[in-house]
């Protein structure tokens, strides 16, 4: 295996839905479609400069050295999705989960909280859906593949994380990009709309938030503190909540 890098990356982090009712359907047929899916993913992850570091069972995790990277390897691997002929005729769909972190870890491993975030965000998912954390989203900026833009969800609270994260979906067309809540314990009322002027402001406050909490995780890492002009955005964040009509 390459030398895993040991500085801030992102991760995209994936796995098959249903995957034990899909056992059950396809029988001895059920690995052929875990390794065409292992394929392809393998192979959208190359094309974009990627690593697969490891693959078990119906999940597979990948690192790259951008997250305008990862993104391209999501859209891409949601296409071959779309237009593969899976064993049975049956479809599989995948959960796809991308953020940007600083692991730890000995050679040859990724440990850390952020890999365990990637791992909530995903399972917040739905099969076919793209999830991308705050930073992730903050580091693409408007580099996304053609076709591509981004979707925000609000901000949600992931089990066993101490903060609520941001997030959004990738949305890519000619694939399916409609799909139920997420799957989180708590999601914040910010994501809610809301008319007029109010409707801009929450999105200007939110896209505030969002910046903060991401540099603030960040600025954590390297034993930093948020400037007290940004807790003030999120002050007025939580003031707007409080007002949104519920």
């Amino acid at each position: 295996m390459p030398e895993l890098s040991r500085e801030t990356v992102t991760f995209l982090f994936t796995d098959i839905e249903g995957s034990t009712r899909l056992l059950q359907t396809l029988g001895d047929e059920y690995p052929n479609a875990v390794y065409e899916h292992r394929r392809l993913l393998s192979e959208g992850v190359e094309q974009a400069g990627g690593l697969v570091y490891a693959a078990l069972g119906d999940e597979v995790s990948a690192v790259f050295t951008t997250s305008r990277d990862a993104v391209a390897a999501a859209s891409f691997v949601q296409r071959s999705f779309a237009g593969a002929a899976w064993p049975g005729g049956v479809n599989l769909r995948v959960r796809v989960a991308i953020h940007m972190g600083r692991p730890s870890g000995e050679a040859g491993e990724y440990l850390g909280l952020d890999v365990h975030r990637t791992a909530r965000i995903c399972s917040a998912g739905h099969g076919g859906q793209v999830l991308v954390s705050a930073a992730a989203y903050e580091a693409v900026g408007d580099a996304l593949p053609p076709g591509a833009t981004f979707r925000d969800l609000g901000t949600h609270q992931l089990k066993d994380l101490p903060e609520p994260e941001q997030l959004f979906q990738l949305v890519t067309a000619g694939v399916r990009n409609d799909f139920p809540a997420l799957r989180t314990e708590t999601e914040s009322t910010l994501a809610l709309e809301v008319p007029g002027r109010a409707r801009e402001l929450a999105g200007s406050l939110r896209r505030a938030v969002t910046a903060v909490q991401t540099r603030s995780r960040m600025r954590t890492l390297e034993s930093e503190e948020v400037v007290p002009r940004e807790r003030s955005y999120v002050t007025s964040a939580v003031w707007l909540d409080k007002r949104s009509p519920r």
